[in-house]
């Protein structure tokens, strides 16, 4: 395909990610030797690849690690790919780093060659290395099938068009940082919630009365549903750790509260409809009129995870009940609840642009790199 750009005719060309650069793998020094480890040299993992500029890690290597083990000093600039169980997981390094055997390095690129521009190309064949990686043990791919990888490079004259690819990465960036904007607004807005929440009802311990939890609610243990018996429609099923399935059958009238009994103990849920609650939980039975959001959020700023250290860890609902909870009048919870209902359209509203971002980037990835941009 070709494309005019400015008085210069682009090519689009595959090469052969090996004919751009260089590329090696990782290695781990022996856990059994002590002192390989704590260093100054950063060893990175698949979870230091969460940002696309890779500044954080957890964990250091000596000098004599290094030289006893296979992995190579990377310098800062090195993009990385990981290429064992998260496939194509890609970042580029902000500093000098090394890395262990699931995370190989491109470095040396050749002249003309932008490597942001082919950082995000190896981004978006992340499903293509998915898909040849699985079935494989533990989902890999090897530095053979990464090096003979084909990369659709813009020419012109016979030579990678360098500002054509800066072009293309600019257009991709200012997509991406809307997309990482986006992607924190839930976690912004539950915080806001939770401030408001605070300073409503908790802040002036002398402003409302207390009671102990038996008082105001009782929890209810849920009722088994295997997987099996599970009809895959209807109704959300709650585990410890929220939906695990739907029934067609409910087994409570939403909205309802589900606090986690075992496995994610103290865990709370909220549900707008009705819901099925499984035996590894409790549900909520306020003992008065009280507004259900109110609870979720009084419940979530109280450490339910109250785990005696017995044999089967638990959550025994009597330690529940001898909590003192603040006991705030209706209408005020009620009051808290309109704001919680008003923040979560806002939610719903830019969840959508958050969703429209997500599938711009990857729209505008496939049309750069088919030189549609």
């Amino acid at each position: 395909m070709k494309q005019q750009t400015q008085t210069n005719q682009i090519e689009w060309k595959e090469v052969e990610l090996s004919k751009l650069c260089d590329i090696s793998g990782g290695g781990t020094p022996s856990r059994t030797k002590p002192e390989y480890w704590g260093g100054e040299i950063p060893w990175l993992k698949i979870s230091n690849l969460k940002d696309f500029y890779v500044t954080k890690y957890t964990e250091a290597i000596t000098e004599k690690g290094l030289n006893n083990s296979s992995a190579k000093l990377f310098k800062r600039g090195t993009i990385l790919i990981s290429i064992f169980a998260s496939l194509g997981d890609v970042a580029i390094l902000d500093i000098d780093a090394t890395t262990n055997q699931a995370i190989a390095g491109i470095y040396n690129l050749k002249e003309n060659i932008d490597k942001r521009y082919l950082a995000l190309y190896l981004k978006s064949l992340k499903r293509y290395f998915e898909g040849i990686g699985r079935g494989v043990a533990q989902n890999n791919i090897n530095l053979s099938i990464l090096r003979n990888t084909k990369i659709r490079i813009p020419f012109s004259n016979n030579s990678p068009d360098l500002k054509e690819q800066e072009r293309i990465v600019k257009i991709l960036e200012e997509s991406e940082k809307l997309n990482k904007k986006n992607k924190k607004v839930d976690e912004l807005f539950n915080e806001y919630l939770k401030s408001v929440f605070y300073e409503m009802f908790l802040k002036d311990k002398n402003k409302f009365e207390n009671k102990k939890g038996k008082e105001l609610f009782e929890l209810t243990y849920g009722k088994g549903l295997s997987e099996k018996e599970r009809d895959g429609k209807g109704f959300p099923v709650y585990g410890s750790n929220g939906v695990v399935g739907k029934h067609s059958k409910f087994l409570v009238k939403g909205p309802g509260i589900i606090i986690g009994r075992k496995g994610s103990i103290g865990e709370i849920n909220y549900s707008k409809e009705n819901f099925w609650a499984i035996d590894t939980t409790y549900y909520l039975k306020p003992l008065k009129n009280m507004d259900f959001m109110y609870l979720y959020y009084l419940l979530k700023f109280y450490n339910l995870k109250l785990n005696s250290s017995t044999a089967i860890p638990g959550l025994n609902r009597n330690d529940v009940y001898r909590i003192n909870f603040v006991d705030v009048p209706l209408p005020l919870q009620q009051k808290f609840a309109s704001m919680v209902e008003q923040v979560e359209k806002m939610k719903e509203k830019i969840n959508k642009t958050k969703q429209n971002s997500e599938e711009l980037f990857n729209s505008l990835m496939q049309k750069a790199f088919k030189g549609e941009l």
